[in-house]
């Protein structure tokens, strides 16, 4: 019943001047648009346009996982400088705000490599079972990033004020989940701050006003702890040839404890030139900055 229906449509087609569908995909929707419209318009015509540009519709979620990847990557290239800037606007009002507030750090931008992320997504597509591109914009929520290495820890208070200040903040998460540290072991992982923002469109100049659509991760955690992430983010879950003897595990948690040591007492650091500028140290005070060291 069905072939006798797509025949009659094609004779149809054929009678009233419009184009016969080509083979492949959209062929049976060409054949509707050719049955049905004046012979001087092609028979592709916006039906066919309109497929074409919805890479999210139900043809591109019956292809599996992978090529959604691929359309996503094929997107995000052509967005790349869009959230490269909206990252490029977020940590200019950072930067700016933290130095006004005498807040010492260093604050860096990116848009997510393309060759990474693709990486990255063909990596979790089999567990996250991806069925459409929009799915892979609610997984990735760093395309934008804005990271801020700040030389005392102890001064994330302000960051987080700026932060609240100058941006919308749609979410906040904290590592690590859980203060439980390995047995024996004085570092127990990645520390830092994350927060979701996005730009405050009232307060963008008409031609930015677009940016304020794109969300951005803003990484705050120690200068030790960052430079820790990049290392840790290569080689211990990225090795370039195969996984990390045991030998170099040891020695690599040997030298996160002393991280995690240094990481305190830049802290203490801290506390006692701000105890030593008031001219009066108290020697209980000291004592106990030398005490949650």
């Amino acid at each position: 019943m069905t072939k006798l229906w797509a025949r009659t449509l094609l004779r149809r087609a054929a009678a009233g001047g419009g184009t016969a569908p080509r083979a492949g995909v959209g062929s049976r929707t060409e054949a509707v648009a050719g049955a049905f419209a004046p012979a001087s318009v092609p028979s592709c015509g916006i039906l066919r346009m309109h497929v074409d540009a919805a890479p999210e519709g139900p043809a591109l979620r019956l292809g599996g996982a992978m090529e959604i990847v691929d359309h996503f990557i094929a997107r995000y290239s052509k967005e790349y400088d869009f959230y490269s800037r909206a990252a490029h606007l977020v940590s200019q009002a950072l930067e700016r705000d933290l130095k006004e507030s005498g807040v010492r750090c260093i604050v860096t931008y990116r848009a997510k490599d393309i060759k990474r992320l693709e990486e990255k997504c063909r990596q979790r597509a089999p567990k996250k079972k991806y069925k459409s591109v929009e799915d892979i914009y609610d997984d990735i929520v760093d395309l934008a990033g804005v990271r801020i290495a700040l030389y005392f820890p102890g001064e994330q208070d302000q960051v987080e004020k700026a932060v609240n200040r100058l941006f919308d903040l749609t979410a906040k998460k904290s590592f690590p989940e859980s203060n439980e540290r390995p047995p024996g072991k004085e570092f127990s992982g990645y520390s830092a701050t994350h927060y979701r923002v996005r730009l405050k469109e009232r307060e963008l100049i008409d031609l930015d006003k677009r940016y304020a659509k794109a969300r951005v991760e803003v990484q705050v955690a120690s200068v030790l702890m960052h430079s820790w992430s990049e290392v840790e983010h290569d080689l211990a879950y990225k090795p370039l040839s195969g996984d990390l003897s045991e030998a170099e595990k040891r020695s690599w948690t040997s030298s996160m404890d002393w991280l995690s040591l240094a990481n305190c007492r830049s802290g203490c650091c801290k506390r006692r030139a701000r105890i030593e500028s008031l001219g009066t140290v108290d020697s209980s005070i000291t004592m106990n900055s030398q005490l949650t060291c």
